[in-house]
């Protein structure tokens, strides 16, 4: 699966002036829940790390296509 870096993103729209508010709000929590649960990851074994990834964080990055 293709994975762009979620910090650039962040960043840009962090920057936009989205007509759409509640849209961008939505995205930056979003962004915001990867990289909480990319901390407690890191803080794991390899496979807590893969399980972690696998059964909650692609669920939220499918949310972006």
């Amino acid at each position: 699966m293709w994975c762009p870096c979620f910090v650039h993103i962040r960043r840009k729209f962090i920057e936009a002036e989205a007509e759409d508010a509640g849209f961008r709000k939505r995205v930056l929590q979003l962004i915001k829940y990867l990289f909480m649960l990319e901390k407690v990851a890191w803080g794991r074994s390899e496979e807590e790390r893969l399980r972690i990834r696998q059964e909650q964080e692609i669920p939220i990055l499918d949310l972006f296509n």
